[in-house]
């Protein structure tokens, strides 16, 4: 039986890949944003969409959520593994709030090369661990919110704020099993990695497999980027960069062709620098557009949160139901309403990844289960 989770993302597709991790096709969890409340009937991630915010609102939206997690048997806030947007001012609020005895801060993810270690935040790179920011409690107390560190192989005992170092699955998997020792209710706050530690095992692996795959790239990270690069390489025939503002249906005209010779493509936007409000009126154009030129794609491949939920806007889909992951930190997810009702959808935070990653999953509709 599913465990009656309540998560709380600051983006869409985090708000994913972690519901990923306590579901399955049989029992999906329903992912909602905006202003619609979830169903609470089992489980359900809600994205606050505060991860650009401003700290002010981020703070007072969080707050505003956080009831919505008090009646579930695992409350969860997931927080960005590389600890960007606002995520420390966000487990300051809920700290705050003090509708929690214990709050467990693990944001490790080492099936994605993030690690915590002394405290501190930091990603794998060819030149080996980078940290990403001060140590976490550091910038905890800069917020007037007093934590522990909780060294790798420590057991903890009691309440209060626990920043947990962790550097494998054995160390996340030694986190989940704190629970019974520490006062309650707790909330967790980690990435996908410690929801995965924390979910009942399954097999997360799942065969995808139609006649049609559309990829959609609005991340820059440098990951996506590669990504990008080594798709344009191995099938150049596939990508269409859109780089004109002046004529985006040029590039739609071009993926609707590539979808109807080859039955995949990817739209990647490489636009020049603009105001976010242009970026945002330039994106709606284009979708609103390839919603109206192309029948709804068999699989849908998205990598940035923005860009996931601007096409559900498009698609008039007002929720997600995540069925389970294709790996660690990629869900695999299906649009239950709107335009492109059935579709499923692989998708991923821009920053996660190795460079085959798309090559890979436009491979999946010759029926090549996930590795």
């Amino acid at each position: 039986m599913q465990r009656r989770v309540g998560i709380l993302a600051d983006d869409l597709t985090g708000a994913l890949d972690t519901a990923a991790a306590f579901t399955d096709p049989a029992h999906p969890i329903e992912v909602v944003w905006g202003d619609r409340p979830p169903s609470m009937s089992s489980g359900f991630a809600i994205d606050s969409g505060t991860r650009q915010a401003p700290v002010a609102e981020a703070e007072a939206r969080v707050v505003k959520l956080l009831p919505y997690l008090l009646d579930r048997e695992l409350p969860y806030k997931k927080i960005d593994s590389l600890m960007r947007g606002n995520t420390l001012a966000e487990i300051a609020a809920c700290g705050a709030s003090r509708r929690f005895a214990t709050i467990v801060v693990a944001p490790a993810f080492p099936a994605q090369n993030r690690i915590t270690r002394g405290g501190r935040q930091s990603e794998g790179t060819p030149d080996g661990w980078r940290p990403v920011d001060a140590p976490i409690g550091e910038r905890l107390a800069a917020r007037s919110m007093p934590s522990r560190l909780v060294p790798r192989g420590n057991r903890p005992s009691g309440g209060g704020v626990l920043v947990c170092d962790a550097e494998s699955e054995a160390d996340l998997m030694s986190i989940a099993a704190f629970g019974p020792e520490l006062d309650q209710p707790i909330l967790w706050c980690g990435s996908a990695g410690l929801a995965r530690a924390l979910s009942q095992p399954h097999d997360p692996t799942m065969p995808l497999s139609g006649p049609t795959v559309l990829a959609l790239i609005g991340s820059r990270h440098p990951a996506s980027l590669a990504q990008l690069d080594r798709l344009a390489r191995e099938l150049p025939e596939a990508v269409v960069l859109l780089r004109d503002v002046e004529r985006p249906d040029i590039a739609v005209e071009a993926i609707a062709a590539a979808l109807g010779e080859g039955r995949r493509g990817a739209l990647a936007f490489q636009l020049p620098t603009m105001a976010s409000e242009d970026a945002e009126a330039m994106f709606r154009a284009v979708f609103a557009r390839l919603v109206k030129s192309i029948p709804p794609p068999d699989l849908l491949v998205i990598s940035g949160g923005d860009t996931l939920a601007r096409l559900a806007a498009a698609v008039e889909a007002t929720r997600i139901q995540t069925i389970g992951e294709w790996m660690p930190g990629i869900a695999v997810s299906r649009f239950p309403d709107g335009k492109w009702r059935g579709t499923r959808i692989l998708s991923k935070s821009g920053a996660f990844g190795d460079e085959r990653l798309l090559v890979n999953a436009l491979g999946l509709m010759q029926g090549r289960r996930g590795q």
